[in-house]
């Protein structure tokens, strides 16, 4: 991945997310941060939101929702259909093209998607 003019490898990963069955290595980025993804080629894009978790005394810490899961071949493609702004982080999977159902379906099957 490019982003803001550098590359980012594997060994940048900055979050994980999970299935039933793995988990997978990622980068997280603001919704805002799309627009400065110049390169990305065969990924899975997750889309998320935070809600709070509250006790007694208040918030106590936060939960994150996933709201959609899809795969891209270029980040292009995932630039035109993730204009909404009913989520804050995106969650990019970069993936082999024949293992995208397999861990598709593995976070789904977790986070009902």
């Amino acid at each position: 991945m490019i982003y803001e003019g550098k590359k980012y490898t594997h060994t940048d990963f900055n979050n994980e997310v999970s299935g039933v069955e793995n988990k997978y290595q990622c980068w997280s980025i603001h919704r805002e941060g799309l627009k400065r993804v110049s390169s990305c080629d065969n990924f899975i894009l997750l889309k998320s939101f935070s809600s709070p978790i509250y006790n007694q005394t208040g918030i106590i810490n936060f939960q994150r929702n996933y709201i959609s899961i899809s795969f891209y071949n270029k980040i292009e493609d995932a630039k035109t259909v993730s204009e909404s702004r009913n989520y804050e982080t995106l969650f990019i999977i970069p993936v082999e093209p024949e293992s995208k159902l397999k861990i598709v379906a593995d976070i789904s099957k977790k986070h009902k998607l």
